[in-house]
């Protein structure tokens, strides 16, 4: 029986400077009260392999056997469908600005993810040649984690908190003002939530991606670069397109305005955007990534919990549990090579 460290030490754990981006370990403690380092199933979490149906194909299409890759497939359908109807709704003379928007940023974000993702399960999911071996110190047979995996993790990370933090500010700054034609169309729906919300199944739900709290700089980086972009806009006089009278102060949103009678609103908007609620947003995908649900009431200590029984309740805990782990024996090589067994027995199970 192995207990997990609580939230708030494992925050402060992954914010530690030489806790590594991609960290591949978790930390439990066993019923000695020691601490020990346990290694994620990469595998499981961005590429899980779930057959369909039983039938011996050839290996190179082993991934039209997982039911994965198709649901995926039909999130990265979705997404590209509302990018389709975006631009072809979108007034041509305006298409130059198109990318002026935070929201199409958000968008592209997204789809780039979502995207990465199906081919995580492409490439990785269910053949246990292409199983990601754990990176252990010493061993001979050490391999980083794929470059395709670390995008797939960071954007993640960034996408998640970035779309929703793009719907609130969609939905309780921008929308009030509009036309509810403008702002209750299938378009702006999907790109100010529904995408998002697809994003956050796809990670926590179809696979468990591990956010680490030092991901975090990705997505400052964004808003950081985002702001300095509406900046160079202001400066440069560039506009937003051509949208009527109504949209003659060329500010690319009402609350985003460095004109000189509305910088004040424009300045309390995008700190509060950058250092409290994208801060905030960041830990809720955090937590998320922690949580399992303990159905019998009989998981662990109430330091697990969000809140103590609060507004989580009593089934909902915040502690990894659902992270794939290999047990760690005490050597390097044993455990590589345990790791791999693990990893052909449990491909094995799937398809037999």
């Amino acid at each position: 029986m192995i207990r997990y460290m609580q939230w708030k030490d494992r925050l402060w754990s992954e914010l530690a400077w030489s806790y590594p981006i991609y960290c591949q370990t978790e930390e439990v403690i066993d019923d000695d009260g020691s601490l020990q380092r346990r290694y994620i199933n990469i595998n499981e979490c961005f590429a899980p392999y779930r057959t369909i149906i039983k039938a011996n194909w050839a290996r190179r299409l082993y991934f039209f056997k997982n039911r994965v890759f198709y649901i995926r497939f039909v999130f990265v359908a979705i997404s590209l469908h509302v990018l389709y109807a975006d631009i072809t709704r979108y007034p041509h003379h305006n298409l130059w600005v198109y990318l002026f928007f935070l929201t199409h940023w958000g968008h592209l974000l997204n789809i780039t993810y979502l995207l990465c993702s199906m081919l995580c399960c492409v490439i990785f999911g269910g053949s246990s040649n292409n199983e990601i071996p754990v990176v252990i110190e010493g061993s001979e047979r050490n391999k980083a984690i794929p470059n395709l995996i670390q995008i797939t993790w960071l954007l993640y990370s960034t996408t998640a908190p970035l779309s929703l933090a793009i719907c609130i500010l969609y939905w309780i700054g921008i929308a009030p003002s509009q036309s509810p034609q403008d702002s209750l169309n299938y378009v702006c729906i999907m790109e100010h939530g529904i995408i998002g919300i697809i994003v956050l199944i796809d990670g926590v739900l179809v696979g468990r991606v591990p956010v680490r709290a030092k991901q975090y700089v990705c997505l400052l980086t964004v808003c950081i670069s985002y702001l300095l972009w509406s900046l160079v806009n202001y400066i440069l006089k560039l506009g937003n397109g051509d949208w009527g009278p109504a949209y003659d102060d060329d500010a690319l949103y009402p609350v985003l305005n460095w004109s000189w009678e509305s910088r004040r609103v424009a300045a309390i908007v995008s700190s509060f955007a950058t250092i409290i609620l994208c801060p905030v947003l960041f830990w809720i995908v955090w937590m998320l990534s922690l949580s399992s649900f303990d159905s019998d009431g009989s998981g662990t200590e109430d330091i697990n919990r969000c809140c103590h029984r609060g507004c989580c309740g009593r089934g909902f805990l915040f502690e990894g549990r659902r992270r794939p782990l290999f047990n760690e024996p005490n050597d390097a090589r044993s455990q590589y090579d345990t790791a791999l067994a693990y990893n052909e027995m449990t491909t094995r199970e799937y398809i037999t």
